[in-house]
């Protein structure tokens, strides 16, 4: 049972013996020679002036299905616009 041993109280209090400081500022964090430094800003960006396409942009070639009639497999019509006798 190797894992048993890091929950022993002697390792738990060697792991904390050490002095650990607190951050003094969490909002203006720390600079390079441990001062307290700028905020970093987002970057600037420009939004798009128009909508984002919403349909997909078709291969060469492809084209659209012909309209064809569920009821009597004509093409040219649908269901809807059927003028065939049930």
């Amino acid at each position: 049972m190797v894992f048993l041993c890091y929950y022993r109280s002697d390792l738990f209090r060697k792991a904390y013996e050490s002095l650990i400081l607190p951050i003094p500022d969490i909002g203006k964090g720390l600079g390079t020679n441990g001062s307290a430094a700028a905020a970093v800003l987002l970057p600037i960006t420009k939004r798009p002036t128009e909508r984002p396409p919403m349909k997909r942009i078709k291969a060469f070639g492809e084209g659209t299905r012909p309209l064809k009639c569920s009821q009597c497999n004509v093409a040219g019509h649908n269901k809807k616009t059927c003028k065939a006798v049930i």
